[in-house]
């Protein structure tokens, strides 16, 4: 039996697998295309979530717990963090992988849809048809096959729209709604968000974020992570990172939009901004002006 665990095939199964494509993308995302021949399969990914997308093959492809549907070309699947599954191949596909952190997907969750993060949690899903889901993965593929490389920019945006889609569409919050205990009111989270964008430009700490629920630090803290996906310290960054991209679309110097932003030194600005970003403050401004 093979057994397929994401990213990186396990034990011998390089021997039986063929990456024909790869591509590490922004935000932790990987993109891999796979031969995989006829055979027992079986699939883990611990990290994340894998959408899957059939390039060939598949008519004959079946996960076993659902032998009378069949994949086929155009198939999607998706596999959410932790799944398992067995699948039997009786003909080599090529399959294309996306894998996308769950971290990323909750704080994506709470960013645009104003969720709390623990209600973003995918359904399993066997050979679905979604075109506008498909034509994102294999623009990927076109990326690949093309070797121009793509700006930053381009590709973070690529994954917030397929991230965005992915939880339109295919977001389970009815088990979980009935069960969750824990994190913070939904005033209460309009509050400190609110609270924490107003402020973006002043000095924040967990004692003062704490202190406007009337909470304690610690379990001010451990509330906030429980609803927003990241940390207290984690959230603000990123928001201030992104008000920074704002700002950069205009002249100001550096120096400025760092300080501006709530960022004590210039340094701490470019290297939490690489961080994030995967470019610095200046190549991401040039990016944007060259557009």
């Amino acid at each position: 039996m093979l057994r397929f665990h994401a990213n990186k095939p396990a034990g011998n199964t390089s021997q039986q697998l063929a990456l024909s494509q790869s591509l590490d993308l922004p935000l932790g995302v990987n993109f891999r295309v796979w031969d995989v021949p006829t055979n027992n399969v079986q699939y883990q990914y611990e990290q994340g979530h894998t959408l899957s997308l059939y390039l060939s093959g598949g008519y004959r492809t079946y996960r076993k717990d659902m032998p009378d549907k069949k994949g086929y070309p155009g198939a999607l699947c998706l596999m959410p963090q932790g799944h398992w599954s067995q699948w039997q191949t009786l003909g080599p596909i090529r399959i294309a992988h996306l894998y996308v952190p769950d971290t990323l997907l909750r704080r994506e969750a709470e960013r645009h849809f104003d969720m709390d993060a623990r209600f973003a949690n995918l359904r399993d899903l066997v050979y679905q048809q979604d075109q506008a889901l498909s034509h994102q993965i294999l623009s990927f593929i076109n990326t690949l096959n093309s070797g121009v490389a793509i700006e930053h920019i381009y590709l973070e945006q690529m994954i917030s729209s397929l991230s965005c889609e992915l939880l339109a569409k295919y977001c389970d919050t009815g088990a979980l709604k009935n069960s969750v205990a824990g994190g913070l009111s939904a005033q209460d989270k309009r509050t400190i968000k609110s609270y924490i964008l107003d402020n973006l430009g002043n000095k924040l700490s967990i004692e003062r974020l704490a202190a406007k629920l009337a909470l304690s630090p610690y379990h001010f803290a451990r509330m906030f992570k429980l609803s927003f996906g990241d940390s207290p310290a984690d959230y603000i960054l990123r928001h201030r990172v992104e008000w920074a991209k704002v700002l950069l679309k205009g002249q100001s110097p550096l120096t400025d939009i760092a300080l501006h932003c709530g960022f004590s030194h210039q340094s701490h600005f470019c290297n939490y901004f690489k961080k994030l970003c995967g470019v610095t403050p200046a190549k991401y401004r040039k990016m944007l002006h060259s557009t």
